[in-house]
């Protein structure tokens, strides 16, 4: 009879396989706890860090410079906030899928888990290629520019 629920069938992978993804999956799950709890760390650490001390004579750079610099640091927290934000979900995603889907032999549990792995990596390359461009066009300003 059907009941308009098909029935999954079982994932094709050996003993070893599951197990190890299990173990992988379960180290992911960690990583990205470790890895929240150290940005929510840096967070905390960011505002509650004491306030400067003023500073006797400023040379060049006016109270609107500072201002701004300030403003540029509550930014790039706030990105990377975000950025590990993003990294937490897709990995702590593909720990609770992948090691659900093996125990319950769900290929859609497993699916899910893999599709956030997936994710995860290609935000990773997004990273590394937007890093590796920014560092390759300073290289090129300060040889253009004669500083190095």
């Amino acid at each position: 009879m059907n009941t308009g629920q098909e029935q999954q069938s079982s994932i094709p992978l050996d003993f070893y396989t599951k197990c190890k993804i299990i173990t992988t999956s379960k180290t992911a799950g960690i990583a990205a706890l470790l890895s929240i709890a150290g940005t929510l760390v840096s967070v905390l650490a960011f505002f509650l860090k004491p306030a400067p001390l003023p500073q006797p004579a400023k040379e060049g750079f006016s109270d609107n410079t500072a201002q701004l610099a300030a403003g540029g640091n509550l930014l790039m927290v706030i990105i990377s906030l975000a950025i590990s934000g993003l990294l937490f979900y897709n990995l702590f995603t593909f720990s609770r899928y992948a090691k659900k889907g093996l125990e319950q032999d769900d290929k859609g549990l497993l699916t899910r888990g893999l599709i956030a792995l997936g994710a995860y990596f290609r935000i990773l390359a997004v990273l590394a290629i937007s890093f590796l461009g920014l560092l390759l066009m300073a290289i090129l300003m300060t040889k253009m520019g004669g500083i190095g």
